[in-house]
């Protein structure tokens, strides 16, 4: 490939490719609800993220707010973890 490709795509770092998390949170019905639910979540009361509004975080998302998905996501996943899988562990 690398007499057909300019250098610097060749040398360009890898960044990966990311989900369209901001499309399927407000397109998919079950990622819809899933918002709702995640700004009530329990993990909002854990003394790390006690400050943090869940409502006001959705609200952001619905109203386009692509740039809060990086901050977004991790916390998502916390609350699909906990609702899903946090009683197992107890």
């Amino acid at each position: 490939m690398e007499d057909k490709l300019p250098r610097e795509i060749i040398d360009f770092r890898k960044i990966g490719l990311s989900a369209p998390w901001g499309s399927y949170l407000l397109s998919f019905p079950r990622f819809i609800d899933e918002l709702d639910l995640f700004a009530k979540s329990p993990i909002f009361e854990m003394p790390m993220l006690e400050n943090l509004d869940g409502q006001k975080m959705v609200a952001e998302i619905r109203k386009g707010n692509t740039k809060i998905l990086p901050y977004f996501m991790p916390i998502f996943m916390l609350h699909k973890w906990q609702k899903n899988y946090y009683n197992k562990f107890v």
